[in-house]
């Protein structure tokens, strides 16, 4: 499937039309682009409604703004997960939908669930359809899971479905993870042309998970550099995060062994289009457990 990458509405061609038609057919098409640059007074300084549950990410941050696409990116194993089910667990009150093609519903529940509740996914499994139907309503009401591989096209088409699932409006949608859309195989930046599109479209803000490359697992920097060429031009901003466990070649035995039972996650934001950037090294945070929210660093409980 071939998208292109201009608005939509102006990829009529005009080579054998006159110039009445051509300025009628732009009368008809421009409603809603063009407008005075005064109109755009509201978005100054305005912030996005949704929010990761972390101060300190938050602060800089400012919400996630619709019509914008956010990158989650980090290594295998480094807590990426564990920070976008974290987003979606923070806010039961919105309407997300979430396309995993890579994981089924029902282990995106019991992550959800596990986060929400701070049990261990073992332990849910023995609770029972009633209780984790009834656990599901309570904690993450407003959530659909399409764990089919879609193209651009079918995912455009399946979001009126979701909506009417959700009884409205979608106020956010998430997928897992990019590499995992069909169109463009080993095409990243087109992949997220495709999101970003997307995101226009829907006009709601969409949160993309996406694999940094090989060098950002070897030291605990984090920088846009190493994420060339993986479609970070495409977003609005991009959160990185990283596991010390993995990262930090000085960890003693004895540190390593308290990041086992203790674990926690490292936040930064490499790029932000609205709001700021952090160190680099990002910002300490615990990983809850048995359930793995993450939460504030000072927040043990």
């Amino acid at each position: 499937m071939t998208r292109s990458t201009s608005h939509p509405r102006l990829s009529w061609r005009h080579s054998n039309n006159s110039m009445s038609d051509i300025e009628s057919r732009w009368a008809e098409m421009s409603e809603g682009i063009i407008s005075p640059l005064a109109d755009a007074a509201e978005d100054v300084g305005s912030t996005g409604d949704i929010y990761f549950g972390l101060p300190l990410i938050d602060h800089h941050l400012r919400g996630l703004r619709p019509e914008s696409l956010y990158l989650l990116t980090g290594f295998a194993h480094n807590g990426k997960t564990q920070l976008f089910i974290t987003l979606v667990v923070n806010n039961p009150d919105k309407k997300i939908i979430l396309f995993t093609p890579d994981e089924s519903r029902s282990m995106v529940l019991l992550k959800l669930l596990a986060a929400a509740s701070n049990e261990s996914r073992e332990e849910i499994e023995h609770w029972g359809a009633r209780r984790i139907r009834d656990a599901t309503n309570y904690y993450i009401p407003n959530i659909v899971v399409i764990d089919t591989s879609l193209d651009a096209g079918q995912i455009h088409a399946s979001m009126g479905q979701a909506q009417a699932l959700l009884g409205g409006p979608a106020d956010l949608a998430c997928y897992d993870y990019m590499s995992q859309l069909p169109d463009w195989p080993d095409n990243i930046p087109q992949k997220a042309r495709v999101f970003k599109e997307l995101a226009k479209e829907t006009k709601i803000p969409w949160l993309v998970i996406h694999q940094a490359n090989r060098t950002a697992a070897r030291d605990a920097h984090m920088s846009m550099e190493k994420m060339s060429f993986g479609g970070e031009q495409e977003a609005t901003a991009v959160i990185a995060c990283r596991r010390a466990i993995f990262t930090d070649k000085k960890m003693t035995s004895g540190q390593k062994l308290w990041e086992e039972t203790h674990p926690t996650i490292h936040v930064a934001i490499v790029k932000n289009k609205w709001g700021s950037m952090t160190d680099p090294m990002g910002i300490k945070h615990y990983i809850r457990t048995p359930g793995g929210l993450v939460v504030p660093e000072r927040d043990e409980s």
